[in-house]
């Protein structure tokens, strides 16, 4: 997100996701979401080594100042690599990679890109 220029509190809260539970705070938007299923395969063969990680996120963005759910996404995304070496590095940058990708393709639906900029100026 700062990435992208928004402004992140630096102070993380619990949500369960659900708009009676929303925490109160001075933000405009939440963004929470949960981590549905998470893969990770290393094969390690004689001249070569294969990850592979897969992962469901849903993703929920909400109006703090309404209260209300704005959006809700569930999303999967994979990432794979042969590699001649074995490392739990590889294994974390693969895990990095799926995760980052996944949450990128909720940023990149413009429905979503349009209600956070509605809510960030009301």
């Amino acid at each position: 997100m700062k990435k992208a220029g928004y402004k992140v509190a630096d102070k993380i809260v619990q949500w369960d996701l659900k708009e009676e539970t929303m925490p109160k705070g001075n933000g405009k938007i939440i963004i929470g979401g949960s981590i549905e299923e998470l893969g990770i395969t290393c094969w390690t063969g004689a001249f070569s080594n294969s990850y592979k990680t897969n992962v469901k996120l849903t993703i929920v963005i909400a109006d703090l100042a309404k209260g209300k759910i704005l959006y809700t996404s569930k999303v999967e995304s994979s990432s794979s690599r042969d590699d001649v070496s074995f490392s739990e590095e590889e294994i974390g940058g693969q895990l990095s990679t799926a995760l980052g990708d996944a949450i990128e393709k909720v940023f990149e639906d413009k429905a979503v890109a349009q209600k956070l900029k509605e809510a960030i100026t009301q």
